[in-house]
């Protein structure tokens, strides 16, 4: 009532006019994730109390063709991780993040392992020098990078600022 505005993403019941083309979920932390499940169109509503808005989905019948992983080849010292990040290409030219949906795997988890699912996954532990794939598939359709693990070792830390003043 006072004009700002909140995210309400977690907060709000989120429900859909056909669940058979669209569903929603309310689970936590995934609140408001659309799955499409059948080409139609759908409507997704959430609510709070007597305030609601909608919108309109519209799901195509474009299947998975390719997964993209970027960065395309990552570099990591042992010791250091990093975050994958893997897109789906579909039929239709449309990406997507398929970060979270995708089974991550590693060729080698003696020299980098990677996180499979749910929290976290995509993101890859440096364990010894080397070479290993990193694999992230789904539907039958997977994508790979080659991650090069190095023996790197930290030889300094810098501190930022300089000479800092701080005032009381």
């Amino acid at each position: 009532s006072d004009h700002t505005t909140q995210n309400l993403s977690s907060q709000v019941t989120w429900s859909s006019s056909s669940s058979a083309i669209a569903s929603i979920s309310n689970a936590a932390g995934s609140h408001g994730v659309v799955t499409a499940v059948a080409a139609g169109d759908a409507t997704i509503t959430a609510s709070e109390g007597s305030v609601t808005a909608s919108l309109d989905v519209h799901v195509t019948a474009a299947a998975l063709s390719a997964i993209q992983i970027s960065p395309p080849h990552p570099a990591l010292a042992a010791g250091t991780t990093q975050s994958l990040t893997a897109t789906g290409v579909f039929s239709d030219n449309t990406t997507q993040d398929l970060t979270a949906q995708v089974a991550w795997s590693t060729s080698n988890a003696a020299v980098a392992s990677v996180i499979a699912s749910g929290s976290g996954a995509g993101h890859v532990t440096g364990v010894a020098k080397g070479d290993a794939t990193i694999d992230a598939a789904l539907n039958g359709v997977s994508g790979s990078v080659q991650v090069t693990v190095t023996s790197a070792a930290l030889v300094s830390i810098g501190v930022t600022p300089a000479n800092p003043s701080i005032a009381n």
